[in-house]
């Protein structure tokens, strides 16, 4: 929001429809976040082109995370991005990898 505000952009972050978070299936240290993967759900969901759309991410690698914790929300603005978006992660899960922890 700083960035957004010393750019000259918005200054009120706009609220989504359409969100979903997406939990840890279990606990463990945050091994890998693939940027990748994040930026196409992004797209998926309407990012750029809607400013409310995007990804929230909540956690960095070397963060330990308990089970049912929140990694990071989508937000769409549309129904058809947001389930498109929700339908690609469901079929390739692996955004963020746990290891054990330590």
């Amino acid at each position: 929001m700083t960035i957004c505000e010393a750019q000259g952009g918005m200054r009120e972050l706009t609220k989504a429809r359409f969100t979903h978070p997406i939990v840890a299936a279990k606990a463990g240290k945050v091994s890998l976040i693939d940027n990748r993967r994040l930026a196409k759900l992004a797209k998926l969901a309407g990012a750029p082109k809607s400013k409310s759309a995007g990804i929230d991410l909540h956690v960095h690698v070397g963060e330990s995370v308990e089970k049912g914790e929140s990694l990071f929300t989508i937000h769409s603005e549309s129904s058809g991005e947001f389930h498109y978006a929700c339908d690609v992660l469901r079929d390739k899960q692996d955004v963020i990898l746990l290891g054990e922890s330590s």
